[in-house]
């Protein structure tokens, strides 16, 4: 009975674009105020997450982009983690999160490593018997529930934290 309310109140969408364009109409609408030097994006990206014996790509349906297409939050996190082997270690950088919505619902995913993560990917220092410590952890946090006003509001100012830090490193990051 449960299942069948739920196909009636909330039916699948024809185009999940349609169900992307609303959270980033929301996450635009948080920050319009602000002159920030990133804007969320609709536009899709790929990483490709070339490892010894296979290759895979992850894509992305929107992103808080730096106007050069580069991403600074919302991604799929191994593909996305693994572009971090080409580029230079960076500690203060060991973070990404992921904003998604399952229907009625937004969750927001951080996902904290550090440099042995990246060697694992990239598998040129294998771990240490003795070191026992995670280098990736990911946590969830949510759901929000976008039919609650009480839910959006916190929401929000979460989301709103979010982008302005990330313009806030963006701009300590600029040559």
């Amino acid at each position: 009975m449960l299942r069948e309310l739920e196909k009636i109140l909330y039916p699948p969408t024809k185009d999940e674009q349609i169900v992307n364009t609303a959270l980033i109409v929301f996450l635009n609408a948080l920050t319009i105020h602000f002159s920030l030097s990133l804007d969320w994006t609709l536009h899709r990206k790929s990483f490709t997450a070339a490892f010894k014996d296979t290759v895979f790509q992850a894509r992305m349906d929107g992103y808080l982009d730096d106007s050069h297409g580069t991403p600074s939050e919302s991604a799929q996190m191994v593909a996305w983690i693994k572009r971090d082997t080409n580029q230079p270690k960076d500690v203060t950088r060991c973070k990404r999160l992921h904003i998604s919505q399952d229907r009625h619902e937004v969750y927001v995913t951080v996902a904290k490593y550090d440099e042995r993560y990246l060697n694992y990917l990239d598998n040129t220092h294998p771990s240490s018997e003795n070191d026992n410590r995670p280098f990736l952890t990911i946590r969830q946090y949510g759901p929000w529930n976008t039919l609650e006003n009480s839910h959006i509001r916190d929401l929000g100012l979460i989301l709103l934290a979010i982008s302005l830090q990330a313009d806030d490193d963006r701009k300590a990051n600029l040559p």
